[in-house]
C-alpha cells in the first residue's frame, strides 16, 4: 500500500480586471505578489514561466513557498 500525499492549500480567489494579455511577471506585479515568494505558476492547469502570457479570462494558480516547513 502506498501513501497518498494530501496537500491543503489556503486559497485566495479573486477576479482580476484585465483588459489585455500580459506576461506572468507583469500580472503578478499587478496583483502585488512578491516574485521571490513564488514557487510555480499555472495558467489554465498548465505550468508556465514568468515570460509566458496570461490572457483575460484565464485561470491563474500561484503556488507560493512555505516558510519554515
Amino acid at each position: 500500500m502506498k501513501n497518498t500525499q494530501l496537500i491543503s492549500i489556503a486559497t485566495r480567489t479573486q477576479p482580476v480586471p484585465q483588459s489585455k494579455p500580459m506576461t506572468v511577471k507583469d500580472f503578478l506585479e499587478m496583483v502585488k505578489v512578491t516574485l521571490s515568494e513564488v514557487e510555480s505558476v499555472s495558467v489554465n492547469c498548465k505550468r508556465v514561466t514568468m515570460e509566458d502570457m496570461i490572457n483575460p479570462g484565464d485561470t491563474v494558480l500561484v503556488m507560493t513557498k512555505i516558510e519554515g516547513g
